[in-house]
Parts: C-alpha cells; structure tokens; sequence
C-alpha cells in the first residue's frame, strides 16, 4: 500500500504497534525515494514495548529445547498484557500521568518475574518512560479514530482491504497448539481487528501454498 499514492494505509486497533520498527521502516522507505506514505495509527492500537521483547527474550531462553520457536518480537507477553487489561494503548501516550501510573503497575509484576523467574536485572521506570520519550511527537500526526475513519470510507463505498497474516494452522483456536500465533489471524477475525461490522466483508481471497513454512522455529 505505501507504494501507491492514491492509498492510505491503516494500522487498526487490534494491530500491535511497535513504534521503533515502524519509523524505522517509514525512514527506510523515505531514503529509497519512495514518497511520504499515507498512514493512520489506531487510538486503541497497543503498543509493543522493548520490555515485551525481553521478556520473550527471557522465556525461550529459559525454556532451552521445550521453547516454542517464538520470533522473540514480543508477540506473547504483548498479548498477555492486552487480555490482563494492562497493555499501553496509543492514546494513552498523550496523557502523561495516566502513562506513568499504567506502567509503574505493570512493572511491579514484571519485575518479579524478571528478577526471580529468569534471575535478570529488573526494568527501572526511567529506562521505559527514556525509550517512550521521542514517539509521541512522531507518532500524533498519524492518530486517528480508524473505526470511525472505515465506517465513513464504507459509506462512501470506498473499497477497504483488509490484510491478514499468517494462517488458520497458526491460529491460537483452530491451530497446532501449543505452536500458534497469539491472536487470530483467520478472516472472521478481521472485522474485529479493523472495527468494522462482519457483514461488510464481502470479499474472501484465500492463499493456499503447495508446501508449509512458518516463522520462528518449532516443529513442522
């Protein structure tokens, strides 16, 4: 999508949002000439702190040859976080004491963990809040209300394309488990993942390949 200057490209709310790859990329693209993409990041999108990754870091590393073939991306402990309802969503970046609060809650169990579980120094505050510092300024001329943004596309009948990764074997419900992916990536989960209502979804484009690969390591 951020080839074509006609498309805007959309990050919804049930994306994991890890900021630093994200510009990182956006920068790349930019000093290849490739023009400014068109970009909206969901308010409710979560964030995917350099703490996720540690700790997914910690946990195959602890788990030697029983690990689960993780990308160590910090997929695992990020969704964990969403389902115990102590996740940073993207909003929340813009209302610094709020911040502050949210994540001296999460660390004082992850700090636990970190420090009696893998034996590892724990995470100060001040070294999240130093790696948080610089995106929000980057990051808020890309927010934006993205349920309200398709559902006003939809009303204009502008077409919408909603990409999915991944497969139903790496889906945590219907998949190899206890090797899946930590959120959904079957078609039915789209609607969900972008805000909008399942029976907008007319279109399925299904890819099937004549071999099996994945990320990660793991069984086969």
């Amino acid at each position: 999508g951020v080839f074509y200057p006609h498309a805007t490209n959309i990050l919804g709310p049930g994306v994991a949002v890890n900021m630093e790859i994200m510009f990182r990329e956006r920068d790349d693209l930019i000093s290849r000439g490739v023009p400014e993409p068109k970009l909206i990041v969901s308010d409710r999108a979560q964030i995917v702190l350099p703490l996720h990754t540690l700790l997914d870091k910690f946990e195959e590393e602890r788990l030697g040859s029983q690990s689960f073939g993780s990308t160590r991306a910090g997929m695992a402990p990020f969704c964990a976080d969403k389902a115990l309802k102590i996740g940073i969503q993207v909003n929340e970046l813009y209302h610094p004491d709020r911040l502050e609060q949210r994540i001296l809650r999460t660390l004082e169990s992850k700090n636990v963990l970190i420090k009696e579980l893998y034996g590892q120094a724990p995470v100060s505050p001040e070294a999240v809040f130093s790696e948080l510092e610089t995106f929000p300024d980057l990051l808020e001329p890309y927010v934006a209300d993205v349920s309200q943004t398709l559902c006003d596309a939809l009303d204009r009948d502008e077409r919408i394309l909603l990409e999915g990764q991944l497969g139903a074997l790496r889906d945590p419900y219907h998949g190899i488990h206890p090797y899946p992916t930590s959120s959904s990536p079957l078609a039915g989960f789209g609607s969900v993942g972008a805000g909008i209502p399942p029976y907008e979804i007319q279109d399925i484009v299904a890819v099937t390949k004549a071999y099996s690969s994945c990320v990660g390591t793991g069984p086969f």
